[in-house]
């Protein structure tokens, strides 16, 4: 049954006298019969639709008030008549134990007990042990126009806590329902996260493998047609490889799953490998590439140059995308500068197609580029500045652009990164022999071993295409090669054979390579030595270098991968003809 709003009063008295006189305590009073005629309509609304129900004795009161609350009805208070106390204020209510039956059947009901030859404090046994606030006792005969006064905030204070306990309810259920919601959205950006990383590692492994084997082939001799054809595979592989990277990187982002991981760097090194990268691409359209960095630029710097590298080559990329003629010109100057940190202004200048005023704002939004037609005139899906912006919010600093429709572009971008060094160092970056970032290495790694004339390499790949593709790298270096499919077979060959050097697949099945690792190392501990591992990773999140680190690799390698940074890591532990 549902809940009535009609407050209601249960009144309990063996004496029908005494049931009668405090029924008319109860009742609403009529102006004409009211004492003071001001008072009567204040009364009168006091108790305003209040139902007095009336039972003879304790018993059937305590049966009334449980069925009340089955009911869904209960009463607001529970009123009794009339009851004898002594001089020192004890009740004859045989110990109190029909009064405490009656308040432990409703945990919010109120009993009002009216004793003859109530004076002062009581020391009712249920009193002692209920809580304040829910037992009161009166003097007999009580003043009508104040009990009923009293009755009435008794009762509204009953409505009140009954609507704050449903108001209560319904915040609990809708915090549940909140909870539930905000679970199934995490629950859905994990499966998206793990759906994107899959995807990704599912196109990249063949990628790579297209990108690897047509590396080899125009490195063989060739007719000219033959090497055009292949330089047009390889190339379309590195702009498809470019776009699923550029759309991974945005997807992680948006979900927030990107971090920073700052490390010390040359400035240098960084801005001019960048330049590097580009600079074949702006020569095949003519154009000129300057690059000026300022003398104020700290040599070494703090932060995360793989994110900051990054920025650079969107930049680059879309300043050489969006310009037929003329020139580039990257700049990179100190804004502010304290003992421990400089803020960085770096600008790229292009003499490209410009952008009209009325699309600037749009830019940096994801998929969209100022103008939707020229989609088609310039390769791309418009994402590359949504996630230089980003990346730059991420690190605290600023991005925006100057330009103008047919007079080229400015974008600039400032990040505050900590000195590593005060002094500038001068000259040429040194460079890997492809011109990209030198791989990362563990300052424990151990030095080049001289046992053997030919390194012996074990390389560990589940695909294979990758371990064909590896084994023909190391192969032009003169390595012998073995080759396992998981991180169980590599733990079980590393335990017969000795190696120079290990290639490690982070994604192994089985066993995956962080684990195998795990193993080395710990086998290590008893039997000595140490045999340098590379840690090889898709760039995925679960592919973390640090975690590679942390379990015992010596380096970390992304794919794809090249025959000259495979032979510049081996070279760096054994012997390998140049």
């Amino acid at each position: 049954m549902s809940a009535s709003s009609d407050p209601r009063i249960l009144l309990i008295g063996e004496n029908p006298e005494s049931r009668r006189r405090a029924r008319q305590k109860l009742d609403v009073p009529e102006r004409r019969n009211a004492a003071d005629g001001r008072l009567a309509p204040l009364l009168g609304s006091l108790l305003e639709g209040v139902r007095v129900d009336r039972v003879d004795s304790p018993r059937q009161g305590l049966a009334r008030v449980r069925r009340a609350i089955a009911e869904g009805r209960p009463y607001a208070l529970t009123w009794v008549a009339r009851a004898a106390a002594d001089r020192r204020g004890h009740f004859d209510d045989n110990d109190g134990r029909w009064i405490e039956r009656l308040l432990d059947a409703d945990p919010e009901l109120a009993v009002v007990v009216c004793a003859e030859g109530y004076e002062g404090a009581t020391n009712l046994a249920a009193g002692e042990r209920t809580t304040p606030g829910r037992l009161y006792v009166l003097p007999w005969p009580p003043d009508a126009a104040w009990v009923r006064s009293w009755l009435a905030l008794l009762i509204d204070h009953r409505r009140v806590r009954r609507h704050l306990d449903r108001t209560t309810v319904d915040l609990v259920a809708t915090r549940r329902a909140l909870d539930h919601a905000r679970d199934e959205v995490e629950r859905a950006a994990r499966a998206k996260n793990e759906f994107v990383s899959n995807i990704s590692h599912e196109i990249r492994t063949p990628m790579n493998a297209i990108l690897g084997f047509s590396g080899l082939l125009l490195k063989e001799p060739l007719s000219a047609d033959q090497r055009k054809k292949v330089g047009y595979v390889h190339e379309a592989g590195v702009a498809l490889l470019r776009l699923m990277n550029h759309l991974l990187d945005f997807s992680r982002l948006v979900t927030g799953t990107v971090k920073l991981h700052p490390s010390a760097f040359h400035f240098d090194e960084v801005i001019h490998g960048v330049v590097d990268e580009v600079l074949p691409a702006a020569r095949a359209k003519g154009l000129t590439l300057r690059c000026h960095v300022e003398e104020a630029v700290p040599a070494r710097l703090r932060g995360d140059k793989t994110r900051l590298r990054q920025i650079l080559l969107n930049l680059l990329d879309n300043a050489v995308k969006f310009t037929e003629q003329g020139s580039i010109h990257l700049s990179a100057t100190v804004d502010e500068a304290t003992d421990d940190a400089a803020t960085l202004r770096v600008t790229v200048t292009d003499t490209g197609v410009g952008i009209p005023a009325d699309l600037r704002d749009v830019v940096f939004d994801g998929f969209s580029q100022a103008d939707g037609s020229s989609t088609r005139s310039f390769e791309g899906v418009g994402v590359g500045l949504a996630i230089s912006k980003r990346l730059v919010d991420m690190m605290g600093g600023q991005i925006g652009l100057r330009s103008s429709a047919g007079e080229g572009s400015t974008f600039w971008f400032t990040v505050t990164l900590e000195k590593h060094s005060a002094r500038r160092r001068r000259g040429s970056p040194a460079t890997s022999p492809t011109g990209a970032e030198p791989p990362l290495s563990c300052p424990d790694a151990a030095g080049p071993s001289t046992s053997r004339q030919r390194p012996q390499v074990l390389v560990a790949e589940d695909d294979r295409f990758h371990r064909t593709l590896i084994d023909a790298m190391l192969g032009q270096g003169g390595c012998v090669v073995d080759l396992v499919a998981n991180g169980r077979e590599a733990l079980g060959v590393l335990r017969k054979n000795t190696y120079d050097l290990v290639f490690m697949d982070v994604g192994l099945p089985e066993m995956d390579g962080l684990e195998a690792i795990r193993n080395v190392r710990r086998r290590e501990i008893t039997t000595g030595g140490h045999v340098p591992i590379v840690a090889i990773a898709d760039d995925t999140p679960g592919a973390d270098r640090r975690r590679c680190f942390e379990a015992g690799a010596d380096q970390y390698l992304l794919k794809p991968l090249s025959t000259e940074t495979l032979l510049a890591i081996t070279r760096q532990y054994v012997p390998v003809p140049a």
